[in-house]
């Protein structure tokens, strides 16, 4: 199987399985998850009919998401709201998957670092210059093996499936990174990124419409980030109590994990990046009740939470 997010990345990576498997007489198939008319449904399911691929999807709905967000905690074994809804896409896809006996999937992580597709990077490029965007760069591919694959991977094992990652192949990064970063982001008001990537897309048959959207975090492009809200306030979680607890996520850990929360709420849109404390607070008090977190994490957490009102 193959997971698709609607952009470049995961339609690449589909495209080159799908020729090869195709002449194999292996049977590939694509799965895509988002809310009901969110914009990566939409791009995946015509990029695969483009293409000939059968593909799976399924919508998600609010309550969905409520239900699965305890599990993809225990699964993550984290707190970071990036961490957290970040996996919540994965978790359903992966499970749909599982549903039909699968168990390797292919998975288009890797270009945003490789080939400069983030949308700080253009904002980087213009405070540090080139040679810092290369190294960041760098510092993001390898971070993301803490940040990312080994929060993928947490997931896949819940469902016991293996995750391939074919761009992170170590020619493939060879490759890419000995591109100059110039060609990569164009300027400091460059808002696309990866060119030479987009390209080699369209080479290979990539419809436009998909090669050249634009970045769009899985979270958002699939619905699941505006969502999130909704649920903390479900469950009695709001700013008042957030106010009356004085709670600010800062204070159980200030690490960020992900170059999006290092940059995306700095250098690009604040309010899509950032979510309201009354949300962190409920994935703590998630994470708690699952018994997850490291001691010191659990003691901070435990005196917020000890004042919660007792119909929480």
């Amino acid at each position: 199987g193959v997971l698709l997010s609607g952009g470049v990345d995961s339609a690449l990576l589909a495209k080159i399985l799908n020729d090869k498997t195709s002449k194999m007489g292996i049977n590939l198939v694509g799965y895509t998850v988002g809310l009901e008319g969110s914009p990566d449904l939409k791009y995946a399911e015509e990029f695969a009919e483009k293409i000939g691929l059968p593909v799976k999807k399924k919508s998600v709905t609010v309550d969905d998401l409520d239900k699965a967000l305890p599990k993809v905690v225990r699964a993550v074994e984290e707190r970071d709201y990036v961490q957290v809804e970040t996996s919540l896409i994965p978790y359903f896809s992966l499970e749909m998957v599982a549903n039909d006996g699968i168990k390797v999937v292919f998975v288009g992580q890797g270009p945003d670092e490789l080939w400069g597709g983030y949308p700080w990077y253009p904002r980087l490029l213009r405070e540090w210059g080139y040679a810092k965007l290369h190294e960041t760069m760098w510092e993001d591919l390898i971070r993301g093996e803490v940040e990312t694959l080994a929060r993928e991977n947490k997931v896949a094992q819940v469902f016991d499936i293996e995750l391939r990652y074919p761009y992170l192949d170590i020619d493939v990064i060879k490759t890419a990174m000995s591109v100059a970063p110039q060609l990569k982001v164009f300027s400091d008001k460059d808002q696309l990124g990866k060119h030479v990537h987009r390209a080699l897309a369209k080479k290979l048959g990539i419809p436009t419409f998909i090669a050249e959207r634009k970045k769009t975090a899985a979270q958002h492009g699939a619905g699941v980030h505006k969502m999130l809200l909704q649920i903390a306030k479900k469950h009695g979680f709001n700013e008042k109590l957030v106010s009356r607890l004085n709670y600010s996520p800062d204070k159980i850990s200030s690490e960020k994990l992900g170059s999006s929360s290092r940059y995306g709420y700095k250098y690009v849109d604040k309010d899509r990046w950032l979510l309201p404390s009354c949300v962190q607070l409920y994935f703590d008090y998630v994470a708690y009740s699952e018994g997850l977190l490291n001691k010191n994490e659990r003691e901070k957490i435990a005196t917020i939470l000890k004042n919660l009102p007792t119909s929480q």
